[in-house]
């Protein structure tokens, strides 16, 4: 399954803007029941140990997953709707195959 993790904290406006972002897209594409979806708050002890875990330093940081590889990731800004859709699609009709 596709993952998405996103590293957020409390009164980030990028952070807000991402999670809005993500989940108005993932619906309109179709894609809510087929990727995973996580949100991580760095100000709570999960958050920062995966963080830690995953070498996140700012916020936000989008990561999109399949088994453990990463295939995309945006560091301190809003991912791109078109780039992360071509992720998306891509890794989607890959699984299928």
């Amino acid at each position: 399954m596709l993952e998405i993790n996103v590293y957020t904290k409390e009164g980030c406006e990028l952070c807000g803007h991402t999670k809005r972002k993500l989940d108005v897209l993932l619906k309109r594409w179709g894609r809510d029941g087929d990727v995973k979806l996580t949100y991580w708050d760095l100000e709570t002890a999960d958050g920062l140990a995966e963080a830690a875990f995953n070498e996140v330093y700012l916020t936000p940081t989008t990561v999109v997953s399949r088994d453990g590889e990463t295939l995309a990731r945006w560091e301190a800004e809003v991912p791109d709707s078109r780039l992360l859709k071509e992720c998306i699609e891509d890794n989607h009709e890959a699984a299928a195959d």
